[in-house]
């Protein structure tokens, strides 16, 4: 009866500001002592309900939205998502899977995604990505991750190996410079012959 398949709808943020609200107002109207708390409650839930819906539909159109894009761009893709992002639910990031690389675009749900889309490289092949794969550690992110992203550099005498998700990403603009962070990075440090020094979780 059990698996370690895992589920996803992707239509609201994992902390979504106005779900969060419309329970927390909800609880504070129902909790006031009258003959009609259940009532209160009853509508609270419905209208909560009614706002997954409402994502739902977003979702479906976020989705098309991208798909739009990727044909008007001439991406061809295996798989599309449309992830929600923090903030308004009309905010998404749309993620295109074509086998050997991820394109990505942050769009409106009622817009279609812009190019360029960026580009990201699913593998390096490299024989230190191979080894970081192969740990137990790299082998829990594969299964957690939905778009594995993989970089490769050198420090000093040590070949670090990070992967991150895709689905993870949050363009940040300060002043006038767009940056990327990186939540929930994996970073294994090796030396020359492939073993193991270092394995932690870092952001970027």
């Amino acid at each position: 009866p059990f698996s370690n398949t895992r589920y996803y709808f992707d239509w609201i943020f994992i902390i979504d500001v106005f779900f969060s609200l419309i329970l927390l107002i909800s609880l504070i109207i129902a909790r006031q002592r009258s003959e009609s708390s259940r009532r209160r409650a009853t509508i609270g839930i419905a209208i909560a309900c009614c706002y997954v819906i409402f994502c739902a539909g977003n979702h479906e159109l976020a989705l098309h939205q991208l798909k739009q894009g990727a044909q008007e761009n001439n991406i061809s893709y295996s798989s599309a998502a449309a992830v929600p992002q923090f903030g308004l639910p009309f905010w998404w990031s749309g993620i295109l899977d074509t086998g050997s690389h991820y394109y990505q675009s942050r769009y409106w749900s009622f817009k279609k995604p812009q190019s360029p889309f960026q580009v990201f490289n699913k593998t390096n092949g490299s024989f230190f990505e191979q080894k970081a794969r192969d740990s137990e550690m790299g082998i829990l992110y594969y299964w957690f991750a939905r778009y594995p992203v993989v970089s490769e550099r050198i420090e000093g005498k040590f070949h670090i190996v990070e992967f991150s998700d895709l689905r993870f990403y949050m363009k940040v603009q300060v002043m006038k410079t767009v940056k990327f962070r990186r939540p929930f990075v994996l970073r294994i440090k090796m030396d020359d012959t492939g073993k193991i020094v270092e394995s932690r979780f870092t952001r970027s």
